[in-house]
């Protein structure tokens, strides 16, 4: 079994395990706080401890980073880096929305966040895989190509600051299209969205998003020469620890993008 087929392994049946524990009160309950500071749920606990003990199991030598206990060692040396989040989506999960996913990115130590030698994001209820490995992104194993967006723009937006609407309202004036908006909460499965072309944009303004919850998209965001606007930048973006993101915009539509940049 190749490398890539261990990690798409280990995704699968994490989100199996996700699936066979739903609904199940006792696995939503808060018991701390992650590493970087969010709230954790037994689940959360639950699925990344599965994942670096997946990892384990089949010998491999890691720094495995998530976002509830942080960078573990794996293994008698380093000879990947995985940026892990073990559920993206953890609030819908908990109460009774079906819409979350499981993201991993494997690094050679090193590397940009926009450079994983492999990434996957599967929808936990939803019959979707995300890859991206050799410069490819799959889906559900077929490669895919950049998607045509609708006629309305369709955007993805987390913002606490009312003002924002209204620029996106003079965005969408500015290019003659109507504006619609879809925050659906898992920012792994939405700025792929935005990255393929699916949305025309993903835009996360909160200073609360993580490194793991978006390092896939990012990277499809450049196999694909979708616009890509972070701060911090890119090249700053750490893999070896937990990180937040105070800014991040992904869009394939050019103008759109420009736009967004200018007014957010």
């Amino acid at each position: 079994m190749d490398i890539y087929s261990v990690f798409r392994k280990i995704v699968d049946y994490t989100a199996s395990l996700l699936r066979e524990l739903y609904g199940r009160e006792d696995y939503i309950e808060i018991i701390g706080h992650g590493v970087s500071g969010d709230v954790s749920r037994r689940i959360d606990i639950i699925a990344e401890d599965y994942i670096v003990d997946a990892l384990k199991s089949n010998g491999l030598n890691a720094l495995v980073v998530g976002e509830e206990k942080g960078a573990r060692s794996i293994g008698s040396s380093i000879d990947y880096i995985v940026l892990v989040d073990p559920l993206d989506g953890s609030l819908n999960y908990s109460i009774g929305i079906p819409f979350a996913s499981v993201s991993l990115a494997v690094y050679k130590p090193g590397s940009l966040i926009t450079q994983p030698i492999y990434g996957v994001v599967r929808g936990v209820f939803t019959n979707e895989i995300y890859e991206l490995f050799n410069n490819t992104i799959y889906y559900n194993g077929r490669v895919l190509t950049r998607r045509q967006g609708e006629s309305d723009l369709v955007l993805s937006i987390y913002t606490e600051n009312p003002q924002h609407y209204q620029a996106l309202l003079e965005v969408s004036r500015g290019i003659g299209r109507g504006l619609k908006i879809r925050t659906m909460g898992s920012a792994s499965l939405e700025a792929i969205y935005a990255s393929i072309g699916s949305i025309s944009a993903f835009i996360h303004l909160t200073g609360k998003l993580r490194n793991s919850d978006v390092a896939v998209a990012m990277a499809m965001a450049g196999v694909l020469k979708a616009g890509l606007f972070t701060i911090p930048r890119i090249e700053e973006i750490s893999i070896n620890r937990i990180e937040r993101i105070e800014k991040i915009i992904i869009s394939q539509n050019n103008n759109l993008f420009k736009a967004l940049v200018e007014k957010l």
